[in-house]
């Protein structure tokens, strides 16, 4: 039964949001004008996670919200 829900995930390839935030945000609405709800964000190579996504957390992600 199709209730007309319909969630879309995208891992953006490239996505380094702490390096430029203006850029990833605006990628992030032209995503969502096209239906992407979710996306998956991971530090990138040899970086430690930890501090990484409590940046992410705290600097990026309340504007992400907002969107």
């Amino acid at each position: 039964m199709d209730l007309g829900l319909h969630h879309f995930t995208f891992t953006h390839p490239e996505g380094r949001p702490l390096e430029d935030t203006d850029a990833f945000l605006a990628d992030m609405e032209e995503y969502a004008a096209l239906g992407i709800s979710l996306v998956a964000l991971m530090p990138p190579q040899y970086v430690d996670p930890v501090p990484w996504a409590t940046q992410v957390v705290g600097d990026v992600l309340p504007r992400l919200t907002q969107i």
